[in-house]
């Protein structure tokens, strides 16, 4: 698949600009839904393999040339901003957040505009030959970049979260690599889409797309796509059936973020919900649980310190190792802290979270190491919350051999059914089981496969208590060793196709 051959048409049929736009505009918009309806609460994953199809025909071939980025800018704006809408929205309020998030998907809208402006003339110059490629490449390259910013959310792969039996090569390729082969199958059918459409119609007076030049790209992606299930199959296949597991429990205690973190939070709110974690935890204990997690933020101070005798009685009481997260305000913003808490009353290293959510009052917290913990039970490691959304955090405790994460977090209702999903792809990439305890929206429990054993996805907000048995993780990936090596090298393309785009629009203009 080095070269795609076309023939140049000098036919073309006078179709009213307005319409063409209009229906460009309703095949961005048929894109739209197609990938709402992908994610969650949906969750109709088969739609993100086709879900750019109709914006690709709607710019290269429904849209007349001069307005062709409009497609990928009502696509991509409108998605983000529905999108953003969703996922910052409390309890059917929208979220007060900065300037500049607030106008992302109008941001994120505009550079697609101009970004492509001048994409479907290069691809019109060298006949296609890097349609595929380049638009997967460039697809992915920019996710590599937006996961230093924002982590991964609303990548392509998040829709497959619930198929672990199809995600495995992720233990080797990364999310980027089951993202590039997700986004080769969307352009391999659009350019066989656009091979149709050129049989019917004549719009433009343009390069035409043969047959075999589609074919032989259809048939390139579905024996990549063939060799993918096939790795993932035999991985799936290999996992054993009776392992040795612990029993674990993620606490989520159903409380209001406001009244124990908040401006207006008193201290018998914060009073309230320790109450609340200290019942609970018994209710695991007597379960069989032995470790327990509770959410983030659950202590506004040094608990190993002010709280110390407390806890100390508490898993002398229950026999559990007890993970969670708390708060120290400073002058320079908030300081937000994992522990671990033995049941002879011994208190771990303490981590601070790598990935502070500034806009919430964090400070740049991460100590520069990443504790992990040995037990009696495994080696366990305690990120936090947002920790969770990037790649690096998981990896790293990984590489130090943590079996488990313990995972405090602190949602809220909007994210209720996206952020435990980004468990499944930490712990496929690592080898690593998860336990997410949440406040009140969204709790899980995923083994070192992805398989989700136990969650509560609620944003109304419920109190909840997950007890389920998981196996340790090997945290033998080779993942944990090459890292994000498919992004890098996506970047890397997306930089080429950005240098190769600008030479060859030169020489156009010169001939």
């Amino acid at each position: 698949m080095t070269t795609v051959s076309l023939t140049q048409t000098q036919e073309s049929s006078n179709v009213n600009t307005a319409v063409r736009l209009l229906l460009g505009a309703l095949l961005s918009l048929l894109s739209i839904g197609l990938f709402l309806l992908a994610f969650p609460p949906y969750t109709i994953w088969p739609l993100v393999l086709f879900a750019f199809v109709p914006m690709l025909v709607s710019q290269y071939r429904v849209m007349p040339a001069k307005y062709s980025s409009l497609a990928s800018a009502i696509t991509i704006g409108g998605w983000l901003g529905i999108f953003f809408q969703n996922i910052f929205s409390i309890n059917g309020t929208q979220a007060d957040l900065v300037w500049w998030m607030q106008g992302l998907p109008i941001i994120i809208g505009v550079i697609n505009l101009l970004a492509d402006k001048s994409k479907r003339a290069f691809h019109e110059q060298t006949r296609y030959r890097w349609f595929v490629v380049e638009g997967a490449v460039a697809w992915i390259g920019l996710e590599f970049i937006r996961v230093l910013i924002f982590g991964t959310w609303g990548f392509v792969s998040h829709p497959l979260y619930e198929q672990a039996w199809l995600l495995q090569p992720i233990s080797i390729f990364g999310i980027f690599g089951s993202g590039l082969l997700i986004m080769a199958i969307n352009y391999s059918l659009a350019l066989g889409t656009m091979r149709l459409f050129d049989t019917h119609f004549r719009w433009d007076a343009l390069p035409l797309v043969e047959a075999s030049a589609s074919r032989r790209w259809l048939v390139g992606t579905a024996v990549a796509t063939t060799l993918w299930v096939a790795i993932s199959l035999i991985q799936y296949a290999a996992i054993p059936d009776n392992p040795e597991t612990i029993r674990v429990a993620s606490v989520q205690p159903g409380t209001n973020v406001a009244d124990v973190l908040g401006p207006d939070s008193t201290e018998a709110g914060r009073q309230a919900e320790w109450d609340t974690l200290f019942a609970q935890t018994r209710a695991a204990a007597a379960q069989g649980a032995q470790l327990v997690v509770w959410p983030e933020g659950v202590y506004l101070g040094e608990p190993q310190v002010e709280q110390a005798e407390a806890l100390q009685n508490l898993v002398a009481e229950t026999g559990v190792y007890l993970a969670f997260g708390y708060i120290v305000e400073t002058p320079e913003g908030l300081r937000n802290e994992s522990i671990l808490v033995t049941p002879q009353g011994e208190f771990s290293d303490v981590y601070g979270k790598a990935h502070p959510v500034f806009f919430a009052g964090e400070t740049s917290l991460s100590r520069g190491s990443y504790p992990v913990h040995d037990t009696e039970l495994g080696t366990i490691g305690i990120p936090i919350c947002y920790d969770l959304d990037f790649t690096d955090v998981s990896r790293i405790m990984a590489g130090q051999g943590a079996q488990l994460l313990a995972a405090p977090s602190n949602d809220w209702s909007g994210i209720a059914y996206h952020h435990y999903t980004h468990t499944v792809f930490r712990a496929i990439e690592n080898r690593t089981a998860i336990v997410k305890s949440e406040r009140a929206y969204d709790s899980s429990v995923v083994d070192g496969y992805g398989r989700i054993l136990s969650h509560t996805a609620t944003p109304e907000g419920s109190q909840n208590l997950l007890v389920a048995d998981v196996a340790l993780g090997s945290a033998n990936s080779p993942y944990i060793t090459l890292g994000d090596w498919v992004g890098i090298l996506c970047v890397i393309g997306l930089i080429f196709f950005m240098v190769y785009q600008e030479m060859v629009m030169r020489q156009q203009k010169k001939s």
